[in-house]
């Protein structure tokens, strides 16, 4: 998932992009592309926690990025085992589902 890219930095919107994506764009290529999307929370992690869990923030006490709640739904996502930071800043070729 990249979620802090603005379109511009993309190739498939910009052919003289700011930065090299070449994994998200040859995902881009074979991917249906979203020309607008809307988050559910103008902050970051309320907005991230409802994309993985299905959920609006308000259904899951996501109001703020330091809500106790959090806490308890990262733990517990689908996600949990990966979604830890580890990959950010990084180029991954392959995503897999945790083992």
């Amino acid at each position: 998932m990249a979620d802090q890219l603005a379109a511009p930095q993309l190739k498939i919107y910009n052919e003289d992009p700011q930065i090299k994506t070449p994994n998200l764009d040859k995902l881009a290529e074979r991917s249906v592309v979203f020309d607008s999307a809307y988050c559910t929370s103008p902050l970051r992690a309320p907005s991230r926690m409802a994309m993985i869990t299905g959920q609006p923030p308000s259904e899951i006490g996501a109001y703020d990025n330091a809500s106790p709640r959090l806490k308890t739904h990262h733990e517990g996502s689908v996600s949990a085992e990966w979604y830890d930071g580890k990959a950010f800043g990084r180029t991954i070729d392959v995503a897999s589902a945790p083992p």
